[in-house]
């Protein structure tokens, strides 16, 4: 995966959730960029929550006055 080139740049995270189909093997589905991946929409509901879920979790840190990394006006520049 190529995002991994952006975190040596800029701190931030990346995360991997499964969609492949119940009916399906995972070891044999496609590629997740193949036009022949298919996915299972359910998954969807899971992933907003999570996604929602470290979002508001990030933000009660910031206003708890912890420390939350963020990326200096440098290190966006680049």
């Amino acid at each position: 995966e190529d995002f991994s080139l952006v975190l040596q740049e800029v701190p931030g995270a990346f995360l991997g959730l499964g969609a492949c189909p119940p009916d399906r093997d995972p070891a044999a589905a496609p590629m997740n960029h193949s036009p022949q991946a298919v996915y299972d929409d359910a998954v969807l509901v899971d992933a907003a929550a999570l996604l929602a879920r470290l979002a508001t979790d990030r933000l009660a840190l910031a206003a708890a006055g912890h420390a939350v990394p963020t990326p200096s006006p440098a290190e966006t520049s680049r």
